[in-house]
């Protein structure tokens, strides 16, 4: 057929019209299948599972025993009692509550260059001296230049 004659539909135009729809339509495969390839490829996100009421309870304890040494630290006498210790920088050591609710229990002897610190909680049935109680021992010592540590703690075993 000529050009121009009867029953060309648009030449050259048809043409160009079909490689643009073409040239959309790669482009828009292309698009969903980048966006597919991302949503299926990318890595979940992470599961943050909360501590176990026992895992929580040592972390209270052991948070406990360095607010002791802070008191040692900051004041001259041993603390007697939980509202006597300082508030640490570090808040999830300010918590005197075990992981069952149940406050914690805290003793101080000991006198002079070494103290003898325990601190206890009394487990999910929150009586005292039972098989499922949590203690944390340790001591805090002075040194020569007078500045109080924390010489060690440790869980005890039940």
């Amino acid at each position: 057929m000529a050009k121009g004659a009867k029953g060309d539909s648009g030449g050259l135009f048809s043409r160009q019209l079909d490689l643009r729809i073409a040239a959309v339509a790669i482009v828009v495969t292309i698009a969903i299948c980048t966006g597919l390839y991302i949503t299926f490829t990318k890595e979940p996100p992470p599961i943050i599972t909360p501590p176990s009421p026992e895992e929580a309870t040592e972390k209270v304890l052991f948070g406990t025993m360095e607010r002791v040494v802070l008191a040692f630290q900051t004041g001259s006498k041993a603390p007697k009692t939980l509202a006597e210790l300082p508030l640490h920088s570090n808040p999830q050591n300010n918590i005197t509550a075990d992981g069952w609710g149940n406050p914690v229990g805290m003793k101080v002897t000991g006198g002079g260059n070494r103290y003898i610190v325990e601190v206890r909680s009394y487990g999910p049935d929150a009586i005292a001296a039972t098989n499922d109680d949590i203690v944390v021992n340790g001591h805090v010592d002075k040194d020569p230049s007078g500045l109080y540590f924390l010489g060690s703690a440790e869980k005890k075993a039940n």
